[in-house]
């Protein structure tokens, strides 16, 4: 068998030519590189810029747009607007909410006919009930209106509403917003019976503990209210029977909770409690008697 040899020839004095070459071609991708990387750099920090001040502009816009609805439907003058929004922009950094968020609620508050110095007061604790309360601010803002109206307290205690509803929320078996509900169908009747907001959400409790909440409460809480209120004659025969007088049971005069504590403890039977409130609510009224 034949061999073959191959002789392989280097010429040294080509191989720094070679090596520079290389080099040089190895520099010039670098460089490339480099620019490519720095070109991409500010390419997408511009694009990132330029998303950040779009959203930014987005955010003062919404929160000028629902300043306008403030000022549009609170009649608020310049310099009054001016307080507003201050206050709106301070809230948005000092809770979970946003300035706009914050303006939303103002907006809500000027529509259910708050003054401008009483929306003022209010929002700062519309947004704590929404917060403790898990509601949204314009429930909350309609739930502190409507306790504020109704039972005649101040703007400036609103916090007052606050607290108590929350306290209520989580003593019960409900929330903030089945009371704010309840209240709707029964808070004017409380009031005209001098039963403070703070009597009116207890017994509300109490309904909502026995499985009557939101709108179910508040209609059982009002017919019992009123039932001692305006007794009809077979409410008087069955009160009389008891030992009861109309002064007895005058919540006005006495209070909620020694009445309801009075026809406790004379332990009406379910005929008298279905004369004197109906037979749809005697079992609501067993409820607030046993509570």
């Amino acid at each position: 068998m034949a061999d073959f040899r191959i002789n392989v020839i280097v010429d040294p004095s080509r191989v720094k030519t070679g090596t520079a070459t290389a080099k040089r071609e190895l520099n010039k991708v670098t460089t490339e590189s480099n620019k490519l990387g720095q070109s991409l750099r500010r390419a997408f920090g511009l694009i990132g810029g330029g998303l950040l001040l779009r959203s930014s502009i987005g955010i003062l816009a919404a929160f000028s747009q629902e300043m306008s609805t403030v000022g549009a439907v609170s009649n608020a003058t310049a310099d009054e607007l001016r307080v507003l929004e201050e206050r709106a922009l301070s809230l948005g950094k000092t809770t979970r909410f946003t300035a706009t968020e914050a303006a939303q609620g103002l907006t809500e508050l000027a529509r259910a006919g708050l003054s401008v110095d009483e929306a003022n007061k209010s929002i700062g604790t519309s947004l704590t009930l929404a917060q403790a309360g898990g509601v949204s601010i314009a429930d909350a803002a309609a739930i502190t209106t409507t306790a504020l109206k109704v039972f005649n307290i101040a703007a400036g205690d609103s916090e007052r509403v606050a607290d108590t509803l929350v306290i209520a929320a989580n003593s019960a078996k409900t929330n903030v917003n089945e009371l704010g509900q309840a209240f709707t169908f029964v808070a004017a009747n409380a009031n005209d019976l001098n039963v403070s907001m703070e009597d009116t959400t207890a017994a509300l409790g109490v309904l909502a503990e026995g499985g009557l909440t939101a709108t179910r409460g508040g209609t059982a809480l009002r017919s019992i209210l009123l039932g001692l209120a305006a007794p009809t004659r077979e409410a008087e025969e069955a009160l009389a029977a008891a030992g009861l007088t109309l002064a007895d049971v005058d919540i006005s005069a006495r209070g909620l909770v020694p009445v309801l504590q009075t026809l406790s403890d004379k332990q009406l039977d379910s005929g008298a409690k279905a004369a004197i409130f109906g037979k749809r609510f005697s079992a609501a009224s067993s409820i607030l008697f046993n509570n």
